[in-house]
């Protein structure tokens, strides 16, 4: 019995190595392309198997291909592309006869822009695009949160909008139907809004209070101020009274001296009145008028007011 399990744990063994193996040579080519909101791509092609079955691209090749593969797209589609030499790279890995290596490159304009659009659609016109970097393989088209897909073509295996991804499980169709991918922006969210705008809110509400707290300081400012204002020199006064005992009570309550034309206004008489008034109180020698300018000083002359009263 010993033998016979001992045999069988063998031959497990062997059938356990022999699918990995299988499955590793098998291997393939995935293409991911991340759509980015400035309608830029960064693409990465990642090919697996085993030594035999992959032969990798240097990186001065694959530099050439992809140049080659974006001045072939700007023929196409009529817009500036780029394809900067800095964002292309190869990394490797090797476990025993498996290997898998994975190209990297960003396509800047890879996209359409249009308001609250990006469109994905053109470059896919380019003959021989997918063949020109690593042949047929499943296809992955990532694109941001704040878009969602209008029209997806050629037909997705599965569409993903948790985590913003389409999926092909090859390029077939990519060449033989006119491919479109509309990504149509989100309208806003108001919670999204707040958290994502969370600085430019709280300045603008720091903002808002410094000027409503600098508002009430003025205004408390300016109301101790009209509390503290004294009591105008020339008090307009009311009554029935004669003309003259109005100029002179006037005169008195402002401490004897006024311009003419201050007498005018508060007793509200004409200028010809207030002349004549004054005239007949200088006459009396009740004031006495100086010249000062265009406008006379008239000031009371106390002592005769009071032996006339």
């Amino acid at each position: 019995m010993m033998k016979y399990g001992f045999a069988v744990a063998i031959v497990a063994t062997v059938l356990f190595l022999f699918l990995c193996r299988t499955a590793h040579g098998q291997g393939g080519v995935e293409y991911t392309i991340h759509v980015d909101n400035d309608g830029s791509a960064t693409w990465l092609i990642e090919q697996t198997g085993t030594d035999i079955t992959v032969s990798p691209y240097t990186l001065a090749d694959f530099q050439a291909n992809v140049t080659a593969l974006v001045q072939a797209a700007e023929d196409v589609t009529h817009r500036q592309m780029a394809a900067p030499a800095t964002s292309i790279s190869i990394t490797s890995t090797v476990s025993g006869s498996y290997v898998a290596v994975q190209y990297k490159f960003l396509w800047q304009n890879f996209s359409r822009m249009e308001p609250a659009r990006i469109k994905v659609d053109d470059v896919f016109q380019v003959k021989d695009l997918f063949p020109r970097l690593q042949g047929d393989g499943k296809v992955y088209l990532t694109y941001p949160e704040q878009y969602t897909p209008e029209t997806v073509s050629p037909a997705p295996f599965s569409r993903d909008d948790v985590h913003q991804t389409i999926t092909w499980l090859g390029t077939k169709n990519f060449v033989e139907e006119s491919p479109s991918i509309i990504l149509e922006e989100k309208p806003p969210d108001f919670l999204g809004l707040l958290n994502r705008n969370s600085t430019l809110i709280g300045g603008l509400a720091l903002a808002a209070a410094g000027s409503s707290a600098g508002f009430i300081l003025y205004k408390r400012h300016k109301k101790r101020q009209s509390r503290t204002v004294s009591e105008p020199e020339a008090p307009v006064l009311s009554g029935i009274e004669s003309g003259e005992e109005k100029i002179v009570k006037l005169l008195s309550s402002s401490g004897g001296t006024l311009r003419q034309s201050t007498i005018v206004e508060q007793c509200r008489f004409s200028k010809a009145k207030t002349s004549q008034l004054l005239a007949a109180l200088e006459s009396r020698k009740i004031v006495r008028r100086e010249k000062r300018g265009r406008d006379k000083i008239v000031v009371l002359v106390r002592q005769n007011w009071e032996e006339k009263n």
